[in-house]
Parts: C-alpha cells; sequence; structure tokens
C-alpha cells in the first residue's frame, strides 16, 4: 500500500508515514513523536534515583521495583509456617521440601462457603429455577454486560442479593465480608483411599 503523506518524527527524525503517529487535536492531527518514540523521557528512578531514558515508568528495572514493593508473608500451605518477605506473590511454600511434601500426599488449602452460605446460595438457585427471581443479564453496579452472580447482603435473608459481575462481587465482599468462605485443608482422593484401605 502506497502511503500519500509522511511525517519527520521530532525525536528518532526518520520520515515515517501518518499510520506511525498517534492522532491529536494539536498541531496537524498528529503527535510529533512517533507511535515508537511517543512518551520516551529523561526520567529518575523511584528507589535509586538512577537517570534513564524510557517510556513512563516509575523504576529503573525490575530489581528496583522488587525491591521497593512491600513485604508480603504467606502461611505455608504445606506445613502452615509464617514465611516471607515473598520474591514472588504467587509462592504458596516456605520450602522446596515442602512443596515436595504437599505434592506427594496431596494435601492442600483452599477457600469453601460456609453452610449458610451455600445454603443461600442453593436456595437463589431454586428461586430462579421456580420462577421466583430472574437473573438479569446486566451488573447493578458497573453496568457491565456479562455472567450475573447473586450478591447477598446478608446469608441469614437469602433472598435478599444484589446483581453483580464477578469483579464487582469480588470487591463488594472484600470491602464489606460476609464471611461465606473458610479455609480448608484438603486430601486427594488417593490419600483416602489409602486410609480407608489400610482400616
Amino acid at each position: 500500500m502506497k502511503h500519500l503523506h509522511s511525517k519527520k518524527c521530532s525525536k528518532c527524525e526518520k520520515v515515517l508515514p501518518l499510520d506511525r503517529f498517534h492522532r491529536t487535536t494539536r498541531t496537524n492531527g498528529y503527535s510529533s513523536a512517533c507511535k515508537d518514540c511517543h512518551g520516551i523521557k529523561a526520567q529518575k528512578c523511584r528507589r535509586c534515583d538512577t537517570s534513564f531514558i524510557a517510556k513512563q515508568r516509575p523504576y529503573c528495572s525490575s530489581e528496583c521495583r522488587r525491591a521497593d514493593r512491600p513485604q508480603t508473608f504467606k502461611d505455608c500451605a504445606s506445613c502452615g509456617k509464617r514465611f516471607g518477605p515473598l520474591a514472588y506473590l504467587s509462592a504458596q511454600f516456605c520450602s522446596y521440601r515442602c512443596k515436595v511434601v504437599a505434592q506427594s500426599t496431596g494435601i492442600k488449602k483452599r477457600w469453601v462457603g460456609t453452610k449458610e452460605a451455600t445454603r443461600a446460595q442453593r436456595r437463589v438457585a431454586y428461586a430462579i429455577q421456580t420462577g421466583r427471581m430472574v437473573r438479569p443479564s446486566v451488573c447493578e453496579e458497573c453496568g457491565k454486560s456479562a455472567r450475573i452472580e447473586a450478591a447477598h447482603y446478608n446469608y441469614a435473608e437469602p433472598l435478599r442479593v444484589r446483581w453483580l459481575c464477578k469483579g464487582c462481587h469480588s470487591r463488594w465482599d472484600k470491602q464489606d465480608p460476609k464471611g461465606g468462605a473458610m479455609r480448608a485443608t484438603l486430601q486427594s482422593d488417593t490419600i483416602k483411599n489409602k486410609k480407608v484401605s489400610k482400616s
């Protein structure tokens, strides 16, 4: 395709077609820098105060970003010991040994619903099935059209709910916890079967 119009980038000084520039209401309708150079400028690292040239970001390197991150601690999913600060937020075990033990035994921790929460969710599901309640297609909070969930104000009132998308439901539960989930230690079916066969 032949480009009829072109422009010189103010930073790399290359003459490029107009589709390599961002649209803007200033000047002649296109930014002065091309898309590759757009946003590149001299900055100072938030942690080590080193000067560097790059697109807008607070740190000069990933090491500075990790060092400046707030320290996070977790309970080991295998032995339950508190460990940290975490190098990676996805870490689940305090040591490689605990990871091997968890993988060999099948022991893991996960969130499961309380009896009150499960009972309330079943009541809502039954009300929808019988036509007493209708699940809307739009979130009450953000107006997004997605899979809508029933968010309870109180599990003692199972049919008093807000209809929210998954994201809004999670945010609301974090702001106002209802105590609908608990941490449970579970074992794989193979370990359970072994215990049953031994007994």
